[in-house]
């Protein structure tokens, strides 16, 4: 399995020259771009936040807790006394922080269903159903961030299972197949709610026939112009 650093500074190259190549096809424009990079990179971070130890996984609860307190100010901001909205945002951050990330690291598993090419096109249809939904982001935007995420996830993967091999010795070691596996049979129960869920969020992203057209045409444009 790579390490950390491995993880990042690999996400950081790909995504990067991924990002790169949508600001010159002008699919993006700079800020967008540097969104996207960051997003790529992120998932290339987030499968090992089924690890208990891992950084990733206190990194994931810090930003949701944070975010949770965004939408909690938000909402309330208007309805609430100053002390009074203290209290409540401190209180929503102690209950994502410490007992929700408790309940994810009891009920999930490392290399489990969050390791496989399920979880890729889990976290890509929750990345567009979030940026629609939420951002209210078009529908370009949301799965340009949504590619970028899941192709930073699959970069993890791929990753995990190139170190399943040891060149040195050559031989195969028993992680192989454990990263890239389509889904995880021995937690079939919970495969099969991400499952569920993915086509759940991504029957309510964006529309996805014209943005994907203008994303393909804008990159084939691009590379017919280079060569």
């Amino acid at each position: 399995m790579a390490n950390f650093n491995t993880h990042l500074v690999v996400g950081t190259v790909v995504t990067g020259m991924g990002a790169s190549l949508c600001y010159a096809a002008e699919l993006s424009s700079l800020p967008l771009s540097l969104s996207l990079w960051m997003l790529g990179v992120w998932g290339s971070l987030l499968p090992d936040v089924d690890s208990d130890n891992a950084t990733v996984l206190k990194l994931l609860f810090n930003g949701l807790a944070l975010v949770a307190m965004a939408f909690a100010l938000f909402w309330l901001a208007s309805r609430l006394s100053f002390a009074q909205l203290w209290i409540v945002l401190a209180a929503v951050f102690v209950l994502v922080r410490f007992p929700l990330m408790g309940l994810f690291k009891k009920y999930s598993r490392h290399r489990g269903v969050f390791h496989s090419l399920l979880a890729v096109f889990f976290v890509g249809a929750l990345s567009a159903c979030f940026g629609h939904r939420v951002l209210q982001q078009s529908a370009l935007v949301c799965w340009l961030a949504a590619a970028f995420v899941a192709g930073g996830y699959l970069i993890h993967l791929i990753l995990d299972e190139c170190y399943s091999v040891d060149l040195s010795n050559v031989r195969i070691k028993r992680s192989f197949g454990t990263a890239l596996k389509p889904f995880s049979m021995q937690y079939y129960g919970r495969s099969l709610v991400m499952g569920l869920t993915a086509a759940w969020l991504f029957w309510l992203g964006p529309p996805m026939q014209k943005p994907w057209l203008s994303i393909a045409g804008s990159i084939s444009a691009y590379v017919r112009a280079v060569l």
